[in-house]
């Protein structure tokens, strides 16, 4: 331990409590520490950083124009597709979509309707039709006993007798009558 001491420049004490004591209350035992050093470091690297962010953002600011209202429904949308609220909506628009499909195909249908009620029924004859084999035996040879008569054929409808329901329809019928009304004028 001298050795170490003399190499390092420290002191050796002996081990008596009373000298050890002694040696504390001087303030002897422990060495100050020695002041620390500072460097000191260029700070115009952090302001040359921090006014390049600067005009960036102002730059941002100024080019880049925000609604309001889109930011926040983007959020709301966000918002709920992280809280599995999307799931419901979908379904919901879904339902609203088929519901829109089924509309449509009864108001097509219900057009297809009109346009076969609508019409001629034009009848080409009777319809004569082979009988099965076998079918004559026992039967006697001669006029027929039972001809059954056409069914008459449903009424045509009359496109002027159509009531006139919608904007659409009134307008294409005042057009028919307006050349008519025109040659009346002149």
């Amino acid at each position: 331990m001298k050795t170490l001491a003399r190499i390092t420049g420290g002191e050796v004490h002996s081990e008596d409590p009373k000298a050890l004591t002694d040696l504390a209350a001087s303030g002897q035992l422990y060495r100050t520490a020695p002041e620390g050093t500072r460097a000191l470091l260029p700070l115009w690297y952090w302001l040359v950083f921090l006014a390049a962010a600067g005009l960036l953002f102002d730059v941002g600011v100024r080019r880049v124009s925000l609604e309001p209202t889109e930011v926040r429904r983007a959020a709301e949308r966000t918002w709920a597709r992280m809280r599995k609220k999307q799931e419901a909506q979908a379904t919901a628009e879904e339902d609203a979509f088929l519901a829109r499909l089924k509309q449509k195909k009864a108001v097509v249908e219900e057009s297809l309707e009109r346009q076969k009620a609508g019409r001629k029924f034009e009848s080409t004859g009777p319809v004569t039709e082979p009988p099965p084999p076998g079918a004559d035996e026992g039967v006697p040879a001669g006029p027929a006993v039972f001809s059954p008569k056409p069914p008459p054929p449903p009424p045509a409808a009359n496109p002027a007798e159509e009531t006139a329901d919608d904007y659409f329809s009134k307008l294409r019928q005042a057009k028919k009558r307006a050349p008519h009304e025109k040659d009346s004028n002149e």
